[in-house]
């Protein structure tokens, strides 16, 4: 339903709903300016996927299922922050499952 205008002076009270489209378009929100330029800013988001091919390079794509019918990986890291509250555990767990760089044999160049 949208709404015309009758008269060119007339009232709030003139306004009245029709069954026709919006002759006048609506008002549109402008984009906040800090993400102007980004992706989510226009109400999309590209999610950057990584799977390994059958030669064993890293593929890079935005689908969500490789050629071969594997679900794609997210080629974006982990969120960092300086709080870390588990990076005790992790370090124990590495240690316990001998994970560690150091406890790994050293690089033969």
């Amino acid at each position: 339903m949208g709404w015309t205008r009758h008269g060119a002076a007339g009232s709030p009270k003139d306004i009245k709903p029709t069954s026709s489209p919006l002759l006048y378009p609506l008002p549109v929100a402008p984009l906040n300016p800090s993400r102007q330029g980004s992706p989510s800013a226009h109400g999309f988001k590209m999610y950057l996927q990584c799977y390994i091919n059958e030669k064993g390079d890293k593929v890079y794509t935005t689908k969500k299922e490789s050629p071969l019918g594997v679900a794609t990986q997210s080629a974006h890291p982990a969120r960092f922050s300086p709080d870390d509250r588990y990076s005790r555990q992790r370090y124990l767990l590495k240690k316990r499952f001998g994970l560690l760089p150091t406890q790994k044999p050293a690089l033969k160049y």
